[in-house]
């Protein structure tokens, strides 16, 4: 086989510019070698380096793979994609009653079922099985099938509905599935191996202009969406079988070749983080766990991922057969620098006009501590832009309690040093107070997003608290919790 001729220096020149501490590259051509490389640091603190063996969690990368265990089990007739969820989840409930009856393993996997968001929910201690089962309190924010709306959690229901047919958990379903026939053999699912695995990268957000190493996160309840960690070696085997359309190395074909052709088809419009502008090769559809648009005039499939400290893209061109995959142990920014190093490569080697990616993605970017705060987002100031801040305000011992909501669970408000504080999903917030406005949640963890949030309290008429409201899902009316203790 050939030897692909794949420069570093790109990718070293981005890893400099942006500070990213670590990075890992797969990339696959039909009739080449697969060629796999790591650089930087994936420990900082210990100095350790990243290798080709070094795990980085990909987060919504994993979708893909999902989709394909899904193929494999409808090729094998233990799924059909048209058929209602209620078919193998009788007990599956959502609020709006016509997606309940007639929700599809196919919606779900193209972002069409009405429910999109809710990411405040996760993560937590929950089995897949029991996250679900509260998601008929989660209010929709689109009518079923009009639009795309990214949704996280539904892809949880796919995971449990695997567990059913398959009569095993997620993480062993889809090693046995998909890992296991690939020989992605460091490729795991579970949190449990996160936490033991000796070579995994450590994930870094770039906060307040100082490299800061953030926990892992327990994401079994979502594992479906966003849990799989691997490495670059593993990495170009699962390119390898993409460009070779659900065939492995072994000449199985793990997907036939109609429903792998089903699986990379646009079910639907879908934006792209990239925008609009069309020099960009935006994406501007969804498939089933990807989303579709061109290269070039190659039909392109491809999906990005990120989570607590770590970002991942892979991309895909069924045709030429050429495939590339990007990891790294920094929360953002990803996509000028993914972009630019994937756009260069795939130039490089679809032998085409050479564009300088470098300087439309950095465009006139002069990095500063704001550089690194696209992942933040002030809904607070949004809504109070002229709320003055109060010192020492007077706490009203009612709003002390324990409060419910049956698809977001159970917050707590206790008071310490006159503030309040909140305890909600295993993590404490401090209540800032203003004048004549609602209170303030600061840095409020909604998937990839730290939100300023707005918090108030509902009273009766003798001034006692007895519920609270609060931004907790954006594309909805604010979250009602009703004090139970």
């Amino acid at each position: 086989m050939n030897t692909m001729n794949i420069s570093t220096q790109i990718i070293e020149d981005e890893m400099e510019f942006w500070s990213v501490p670590s990075l890992s590259i797969a990339v696959v051509k039909n009739g080449c070698t697969p060629y796999y490389n790591s650089f930087g640091i994936s420990d900082v603190e210990n100095g350790i380096e990243s290798k080709c063996t070094t795990n980085y969690i990909i987060a919504s990368c994993s979708k893909a793979m999902t989709s394909a265990v899904i193929a494999i089990l409808v090729d094998k007739g233990l799924l059909d994609y048209d058929v209602p969820i209620t078919n193998y989840i009788e007990s599956f409930k959502l609020f709006d009653q016509n997606a309940t009856t007639n929700l599809t393993i196919r919606d779900i996997l193209c972002h069409r079922s009405g429910l999109g968001g809710h990411d405040t929910i996760w993560p937590n201690q929950k089995s897949i099985t029991d996250f679900i089962n509260g998601f008929e309190y989660l209010r929709p924010s689109g009518i079923f099938r009009e639009k795309a709306q990214y949704s996280n959690i539904m892809y949880s229901v796919l995971g449990a509905i695997v567990e059913k047919v398959t009569a095993l958990p997620w993480p062993e379903a889809i090693k046995k599935y998909l890992f296991d026939p690939l020989e992605m053999h460091s490729t795991y699912s579970a949190y449990s191996n996160t936490i033991t695995d000796t070579d995994i990268a450590k994930p870094y957000q770039i906060i307040n202009n100082r490299l800061t190493e953030l926990k892992y996160w327990n994401l079994d309840s979502v594992s479906p969406a966003a849990s799989v960690s691997t490495n670059a070696i593993d990495m170009s085997k699962w390119l390898t079988f993409l460009v070779n359309h659900g065939c492995t190395t072994g000449d199985e074909q793990l997907i036939s070749k109609e429903t792998f052709k089903q699986m990379c088809s646009k079910q639907i419009d879908y934006d792209d983080a990239l925008g609009v502008d069309i020099n960009l090769f935006p994406t501007d559809g969804y498939a089933m766990g990807w989303q579709t648009g061109w290269y070039r005039n190659h039909y392109l499939i491809k999906h990005m991922g990120k989570i607590e400290g770590f970002s991942a893209i892979q991309i895909v061109l069924p045709e030429p057969k050429i495939a590339i995959a990007l990891m790294m142990n920094l929360h953002s920014p990803s996509v000028p620098i993914f972009h630019t190093i994937a756009y260069t490569i795939l130039d490089s080697l679809l032998d085409t006009k050479k564009t300088d990616w470098v300087k439309i993605f950095r465009k006139d970017t002069i990095v500063t501590a704001e550089t690194y705060n696209d992942c933040n987002c002030d809904l607070y100031a949004n809504c109070y832009p002229n709320a003055h801040p109060i010192v020492n305000k007077i706490v009203n011992p009612s709003y002390l309690g324990k409060y419910l909501n049956n698809g977001y669970g159970e917050l707590t408000i206790e008071k310490k040093q006159n503030k309040l504080l909140m305890l909600y999903n295993q993590r404490e917030y401090t209540l800032n107070s203003f004048l004549s406005c609602p209170y303030e949640i600061k840095n409020f963890k909604e998937d990839i997003i730290s939100y300023n949030l707005p918090l108030s309290f509902i009273t009766n008429t003798n001034n006692e608290a007895i519920a609270i409201k609060a931004r907790f899902e954006p594309l909805i009316d604010d979250i009602i919790f009703h004090k139970v203790q």
